[in-house]
């Protein structure tokens, strides 16, 4: 900040291992200072209380911050401290690092699903006018390495692999009850049969709306997610 000199960026600090690191012990003093505190071992999970009574509760993820609070008014004033400080912009609550939002303000609820993730999953593979199915995968259906070919296809492989790598993501985000069968896939990354990417893209597309299905949870009648590129704190 001193005006009697220009700075020359020797080296660019987002995009490297270290960033995240540099960004966190940029921003929790900042946060800790006026008023949050982190909850248990979840060091980016905070909350913050007005007259002993938590009044707004904010996931972390890097440079994106969901906020949910007990009325409009409090998100507001904490917003505004935050852009004040970093440079950002609010964003529609309906998305969040990736994942989709239905927030239910009346209910207090808030659903994360990733039906945009699954349609371009399924359209990346050709599958996009598939049939569903009622189970994460067709009922008998086994997967043994006796079926698997004799010489490994290379290209076939690093395509199943990248595969089953979105529907492990997948599973852990926002599909828990797939777990099981995708790790039965994992199990043959080393040398996939032919039919194995098919049954595996199975899993995504199932009857009766699957494709938006998630993970629900409580949250408070306001929700507001807020974006601050951690890039600008470097240069800042």
């Amino acid at each position: 900040r001193d005006t009697e000199h220009v700075w020359r960026v020797d080296v660019a600090m987002y995009g490297l291992g270290v960033a995240s690191r540099e960004w966190y012990h940029t921003v929790m003093p900042f946060l800790l200072l006026h008023g949050w505190e982190q909850i248990g071992d979840e060091e980016c999970f905070l909350q913050m209380r007005q007259d002993g009574k938590v009044v707004m509760r904010m996931t972390m993820h890097i440079d994106d911050f969901q906020i949910t609070a007990k009325n409009h008014a409090i998100a507001s004033e904490w917003i505004k401290i935050l852009l004040a400080r970093f440079e950002g912009a609010e964003q529609k609550p309906d998305k969040y690092v990736g994942f989709q939002v239905a927030y239910d303000g009346s209910a207090g609820t808030c659903t994360l699903y990733q039906e945009d993730y699954i349609h371009a999953l399924l359209k990346k593979y050709g599958m996009e006018d598939c049939n569903g199915c009622d189970t994460p995968i067709v009922p008998n259906t086994y997967m043994l390495k006796k079926d698997a070919p004799e010489v490994i296809d290379f290209k076939m492989r690093q395509s199943y692999q990248q595969l089953v790598g979105s529907l492990i993501f997948l599973a852990a985000s926002t599909r828990p009850e797939i777990s099981f069968v995708v790790s039965q896939l994992a199990k043959h990354m080393d040398n996939p049969g032919a039919a194995l990417p098919v049954q595996s893209l199975g899993i995504t597309y199932r009857r009766g709306g699957a494709r938006s299905w998630g993970s629900w949870m409580r949250t408070g009648p306001v929700i507001r997610t807020v974006d601050v590129p951690s890039g600008a704190t470097f240069s800042s």
